[in-house]
């Protein structure tokens, strides 16, 4: 598959209609092509197309096409993780989708895991951060910090500690 960047600027192009937020139209011409060209479904081209809103800094567009794709396709995990991080006051539906969808995802069990320490839910939050540490590729280094803080968040809240603030801040200053 060709760069996800090209293929998201090339979404962009289908988006027709200004100002008009989540009711924009797509070019049914280009939307067509590029599912031919790229081997899409409707479904993966609608999470593309939310995609290409959430990085116009437009959730609201996004979310609608997001809600598209897992319409069509409850199998999207990221669609069903970028729906939970766009609610993250409370995401819990959309990440437990993601999980169903894909449970060897990492990111989703770390923020659900951070989720359930805000809402002072410990013995889930440490659940998650545990399955995060299962699941997340030790070697690479993208991951290194979230796995960091990944061990602070389980050592703290095992310790007792459900502060969400207090253990973000110790888990920054060990860095």
């Amino acid at each position: 598959m060709k760069n996800l960047f090209i293929l998201i600027a090339m979404i962009n192009v289908c988006l027709v209609g200004h100002a008009r937020g989540a009711q924009d139209e797509i070019n049914p011409t280009v939307f067509s092509q590029l599912k031919a060209e790229y081997h899409l479904t409707d479904a993966q081209t609608y999470e593309l197309l939310g995609k290409a809103y959430l990085r116009q800094n437009k959730d609201a567009e996004a979310e609608v096409y997001f809600k598209k794709a897992v319409n069509l396709d409850h199998t999207l995990y990221l669609s069903w993780y970028d729906l939970g991080l766009l609610h993250m006051g409370s995401p819990e539906y959309y990440f437990k989708e993601a999980i169903k969808a894909n449970p060897k995802f990492p990111a989703v069990h770390y923020w659900l895991g951070s989720f359930y320490c805000k809402v002072k839910r410990t013995k889930e939050s440490i659940e998650c951060f545990g399955k995060f540490l299962q699941v997340v590729d030790t070697n690479d280094p993208q991951e290194k910090d979230r796995i960091k803080t990944a061990k602070c968040f389980i050592r703290e809240l095992e310790a007792g500690n459900d502060d969400y603030i207090s253990i973000i801040g110790k888990a920054l200053s060990k860095e």
